[in-house]
């Protein structure tokens, strides 16, 4: 592909509904766990469904997608990731991470990473505990930062590619010795 060239964009759809129209009026339905395929140039729109957009309130913004995510994160004291269900890297978690934003998640945000609680995220088990530590995060800038440190130092440590070569480095270095 040369530069400059459009390209499709194949997009897993982690949580919710959406539904996408094409320019014709063309529309199809997608939720959870399910792939699908955005034609490069699509005109069309995506579309939330009403029960997700009944979550907006003067607290609470619902999007749909956005086509910088690092944007959204700037604006965010927390990131709350209250997710059901995953499978291998929470990336979700390790974005904010890196971009110096807490998290609240359940475990299985935790899932895959090798991070622990309080190591910049926050574990929530209920909805109790997830309005808990939210509050508490919200409550102190001292403790959002000293948190934000703990995820940008944990991100470093740990996923910086100075880090990951390292460990590749060693697995090779290993396998060598043992051949």
């Amino acid at each position: 592909m040369r530069q400059g060239e459009l390209s499709d964009h194949m997009f897993l759809l982690l949580e919710g509904e959406v539904t996408l129209t094409d320019a014709d009026g063309h529309a199809t339905h997608h939720r959870a766990g399910e792939s699908f395929l955005i034609p490069a140039g699509f005109k069309g729109t995506w579309e939330t469904v009403k029960k997700v957009k009944k979550l907006a309130s003067d607290c609470v913004s619902v999007t749909g997608f956005v086509k910088d995510i690092a944007e959204e994160y700037a604006k965010a004291a927390v990131v709350v990731a209250p997710l059901r269900f995953g499978a291998g890297t929470q990336n979700k978690v390790l974005e904010a991470l890196a971009m110096g934003i807490p998290v609240v998640c359940t475990k299985v945000g935790f899932k895959g990473l090798g991070i622990g609680n309080g190591e910049g995220a926050y574990m929530a088990h209920d909805s109790l505990s997830f309005i808990q530590e939210v509050n508490r995060l919200l409550e102190s800038e001292a403790n959002r930062e000293k948190m934000a440190g703990k995820g940008i130092q944990k991100i470093v440590s740990t996923f910086s590619w100075d880090a990951v070569a390292a460990k590749l480095i060693g697995y090779l270095k290993s396998v060598k010795i043992q051949s």
